[in-house]
């Protein structure tokens, strides 16, 4: 996959995360959605396969974007999501504990 390509999808996956943030979603749903709202014309022979190694990648580590929800398969939501439900209210262009970014820096940053 190509790096636009692939950073297009990322890009669309953060948007569908964060639209429903307090709904995690499996690779399979979040493809759905994708498709459904248009977010991007999806093309190639394994975008399902794609997107999966996507989420699975960018979930490992302190800088990954996405957080694989603890025992359920392949459940995922955006790390922003998960700090917001377990910290108090931060201010617009806060930051996260640890994050390099203001939260909400990441999508805005690149629309």
């Amino acid at each position: 996959m190509q790096a636009s390509n692939l950073f297009s999808i990322c890009f669309s996956t953060c948007q569908v995360l964060e639209k429903y943030p307090n709904t995690p979603m499996s690779h399979k749903e979040i493809l759905q959605v994708i498709q459904k709202e248009g977010l991007k014309e999806i093309s190639g022979t394994s975008p399902l396969a794609c997107l999966n190694a996507m989420l699975h990648t960018n979930s490992r580590g302190e800088e990954g974007i996405f957080y694989k929800v603890p025992g359920r398969m392949g459940v995922y939501t955006l790390k922003v999501s998960v700090s917001a439900a377990t910290s108090p209210l931060k201010a617009p262009g806060a930051f996260s504990q640890g994050a390099k970014y203001p939260v909400g820096a990441v999508l805005k940053s690149r629309a």
